[in-house]
């Protein structure tokens, strides 16, 4: 029997399994399906597959042609990008290596190179270039997209490279100009070099991001990839710190009231610790990045207008009873001297009334102003019946200075304020000099502190003294192991005498298994003035002459010193006199060694032996000295750790210096592949680092 099914419960769909929550009701569609015929291919379901497999051929056979073409094309273009990426590599390499020596406009030349190949390399790489194929995978593979973002970023850090460059180039060759005359340009300049500065940091800090990421593409962009991540952070510090001292520099050379700056003419013909007598000084104006104004003073000026009084340093004592500005740079430590010197002259009644302060000093030593008049050629001077030139500037000058009608006028020092103006007017017009090669004259003056900046403002002083332009005492570290050495020679009623005199310093330095340093010590000064008319020249030299040594360095010896039986019975205590405090911190730790007729201070966080030394006209005087520096940071000694000595050349004294460094017991020295190191050198720099590695 047959159950009769209702007619409600038929569905018009007919599935297997129903999902569950749809609403078959809506399926329109109705299949008929006849169970007695069975399925047959149809002529026209064969003709389609015929076309199927077809057409699925051809478009293997298209993908196989073009995969071969792209293959070839990646291979062909990927070789052409790595090529050129080698050359600008190169070119960006040498171009730095040309900026670092001041060659800004062989710079230029490396990074105008540049621009041509990194044009290509954008040309194969760019976006939306239907016709390279390249262009079509950069919107699909990864490293294609980056290569072309790594290669704009450098197209960008080559023109930035290029712009500061450029406008180095140009300050090189029209920057004093700019200074006199256009100082509007000259911030411009400035400006457009801080601005791309700027811009090297920011596509530095990418491409080392992008070079990262295509380490694995190829060996180029791993070496890419490890020389940013080595030297980035080193290069970008640098930047940014002197991008830093150009945005400080540009608002203090744009201020419209205007700056004055102290140039300080300093005579190494006699001797100061900072480095000679400052018998004469310049004010000089700034507004608006222009020189308005440079006032060339005798010292004495404003130190008769000085109502202060102020004790000077003691071995000065016999021969002035007051300190004044002539005086104030008795400090080794520039910057000391810079402020003791400002000071002074702000407290004379000749700027204190007009209310004018410094905002820095620049000290210049002759050699300076000789170097100028090589440049320049002879000035002649009518009116004194001169032409002056280098090799005759000092001996003039100083005549002129001692014995003439300006100096029987009040005026001895007018010859420079003539002089002055003729010099300045040259150097802007400098026709047949290359202007490298004054910028390498001035590069070579620094270096050898014949040139010294300190500044009040806190950060452009920090620049200087970090690229150690502001003659400062080496602040040696914490862990220090090594020793040091400065030479400081002081000429008190001498005379001009130290025109004359050669100084030869040979130090013997023997290293002990406990880190300490035995110093033999041997100066010898040659006076060869003797045959010199002017009795200024063939003077006694008389010196006061300090040994900086490291700090708790103990004297063991000294000889062939004199002692200077003439001292001051003048009571300023008595008489109300002020102290400066930065002298009288270090006259406090002033103890006398009678066995070696010398003192012991401490000073810029060393030891510093003092004695006096004379050299009379046509002779050599000898002074030798051993010490002891001991090392409690060094207990135990390996192979491996590093030996510093350090020397600092006094400014304005000729230097021969030689050294010998002896290895502990056991040990020899990595640089030299034995147990003694010898540097020699007869015009040293004026700080000389050595750094000593032991080996076994």
């Amino acid at each position: 029997m047959y159950k009769i099914v209702p007619v409600k419960n038929i569905d018009k769909t007919f599935v297997d399994v129903k999902k569950p929550g749809f609403d078959y009701s809506k399926i329109n569609r109705v299949f008929r399906l006849n169970v007695g015929r069975a399925y047959q291919k149809s002529a026209k379901s064969k003709h389609n597959r015929q076309v199927f497999l077809w057409s699925a051929s051809a478009f293997a056979a298209i993908i196989l042609i073009f995969g071969v073409y792209l293959a070839f094309n990646l291979a062909n273009s990927k070789n052409i990008v790595l090529d050129k990426s080698r050359v600008i590599a190169n070119s960006l390499l040498a171009g730095g290596e040309a900026l670092k020596n001041l060659e800004s406009v062989k710079a230029s030349e490396y990074f105008k190179l540049n621009e041509t190949a990194l044009e290509e390399i954008n040309g194969i790489l760019k976006y939306g270039n239907t016709k390279n194929l390249l262009a079509v995978l950069g919107n699909v593979f990864s490293p294609v997209q980056k290569m072309s973002e790594f290669f704009d970023a450098v197209f960008l850090l080559n023109k930035n490279l290029l712009v500061i460059s450029n406008n180095l180039a140009n300050l090189e060759k029209n920057g004093f100009r700019y200074f006199q005359s256009d100082g509007k340009t000259l911030i411009d300049r400035l400006n457009e070099i801080k601005v791309a500065l700027s811009n090297v940091s920011d596509k530095g800090q990418l491409i080392k991001n992008l070079a990262t990421g295509l380490k694995d593409v190829s060996p180029f962009f791993s070496t890419a990839d490890e020389k940013f991540n080595g030297d980035y952070l080193k290069y970008s510090a640098d930047l940014y710190k002197f991008n830093d001292f150009l945005a400080n520099l540009i608002s203090f050379l744009g201020i419209e009231n205007g700056r004055h700056l102290l140039v300080l003419f300093q005579n190494p013909a006699e001797i100061r610790p900072s480095g000679g007598f400052l018998g004469s000084y310049a004010d000089l104006t700034i507004r608006q990045g222009q020189m308005i104004n440079l006032d060339v003073r005798d010292i004495y000026d404003p130190d008769g207008q000085l109502k202060r009084k102020i004790v000077p340093p003691w071995p000065l004592q016999t021969t002035t009873k007051d300190l004044g500005a002539r005086d104030a740079n008795w400090f080794f430590d520039f910057p000391t001297s810079a402020k003791t010197v400002t000071n002074l002259l702000e407290s004379s009644k000749m700027y204190s009334e007009k209310m004018v302060t410094f905002d820095g000093a620049i000290a210049l030593n002759i050699n300076v102003i000789q170097t100028l008049l090589d440049l320049t050629g002879p000035i002649e001077l009518q009116n004194y019946k001169l032409t002056i030139d280098k090799d005759n500037f000092l001996a003039e000058v100083q005549r002129q200075t001692e014995v003439s009608a300006d100096k029987n006028a009040g005026q001895p020092k007018k010859i420079l304020q003539v002089m002055a103006p003729i010099l300045l007017e040259r150097l802007s017009s400098l026709k047949n000099v290359d202007p490298k090669d004054l910028l390498k004259a001035l590069t070579d003056h620094f270096a050898k502190k014949d040139i010294i900046i300190s500044m009040k403002d806190p950060r452009l002083a920090g620049f200087f003294h970090d690229q150690n332009l502001d003659g400062a005492v080496y602040d040696l570290p914490q862990n220090f192991w090594g020793s040091y050495l400065a030479v400081v020679n002081a000429n008190v009623a001498g005379g001009k005498s130290d025109a004359f005199i050669d100084e030869t310093i040979e130090a013997r330095l023997e290293v002990d298994n406990d880190g300490g340093t035995l110093t033999d010590l041997k100066i010898s000064r040659s006076h060869t003035g003797d045959k010199e008319k002017e009795s200024w020249w063939r003077a006694t030299n008389k010196n006061f002459l300090q040994i900086f040594a490291n700090a708790g360095a103990n004297l063991i010896s000294l000889t062939g010193n004199n002692v200077k039986s003439l001292v001051s019975n003048f009571d300023y205590i008595l008489n109300s006199y002020e102290k400066i405090s930065e002298l009288d911190q270090i006259e406090q730790t002033k103890k006398y060694l009678p066995d070696s007729k010398a003192w012991t201070m401490k000073a810029f966080g060393k030891t510093d032996f003092a004695t006096w030394l004379f050299t009379p006209a046509g002779q050599t005087s000898v002074l030798t000295a051993r010490y002891q520096s001991t090392e409690s940071v060094k207990k135990l000694l390996m192979p491996g750790d590093i030996y510093q000595f350090i020397f600092e050349r006094q400014s304005g004294v000729k230097n021969h210096l030689k050294v010998t460094i002896a290895a502990p017991l056991g040990f020899t020295w990595t640089e030299s592949g034995n147990s003694f190191y010898t540097y020699e050198n007869n015009d040293p720099a004026g700080r000389v680092i050595i750094n000593l590695t032991l080996a076994k």
